[in-house]
């Protein structure tokens, strides 16, 4: 009998798997390779992704920079309105110094008006005696009593002078008082 038609059905065999291997390798590399295409996609769509994520970090990030240049100019201006504050305290402490120095002043004055015019009281009522003795010495003797009438008369004179000095004074306390007034009213409360 003739082996080469049985040689022949052995490497149809052989071949016939070993197509199939192709084939099964081939499907393999196919299937590897939609596996491969569909990670590649994916990786695409990854990176992608990505990207978006940077450029939103980087959004966030001029965000954050911008935020903080705020915080950083509220800070600033918050320090300036402090500053402010204080100063105006020291200001206004200032100005109640100087405003109780002038009621120091004023109520000085007061005194001294309120002696003058007892001095003044003092010198009328002086003077209201003095007439009185002029008057009994005056039925005395009539020389006697024209030379006291000069004298009266310079008393007088004098007397004129002070209540004319005290007036000034009472002039000058009223505008003292009206300035005192003025200044009050611009000093806020």
């Amino acid at each position: 009998m003739n082996e080469e038609p049985t040689k022949d059905l052995a490497t149809r065999a052989f071949q016939k798997r070993v197509l199939d291997e192709f084939a099964a390798v081939r499907r393999e590399q196919a299937a590897f390779a939609a596996e491969l295409s569909a990670m590649r996609a994916e990786q695409t769509a990854m990176r992608a992704e990505q990207t978006a994520m940077r450029a939103e970090q980087t959004a966030m990030r001029a965000e954050q920079v911008e935020i903080r240049q705020d915080v950083s100019g509220l800070r600033k201006d918050m320090a300036d309105a402090r500053k402010d504050i204080a100063n105006i305290r020291t200001d206004l402490a200032e100005t109640r110094t100087h405003i109780g120095e002038m009621r120091t002043d004023i109520a000085e004055l007061r005194m001294q008006q309120t002696a003058m015019a007892k001095n003044i009281a003092a010198v009328d009522q002086r003077l209201t005696t003095l007439e009185e003795r002029v008057d009994a010495r005056l039925q005395e003797t009539r020389p006697i009593w024209e030379a006291v009438q000069e004298q009266v008369q310079r008393l007088i004179e004098r007397f004129d002078l002070m209540l004319h000095d005290l007036y000034e004074v009472r002039i000058d306390v009223r505008v003292h008082h009206r300035r005192l007034d003025e200044i009050e009213r611009r000093v806020p409360s």
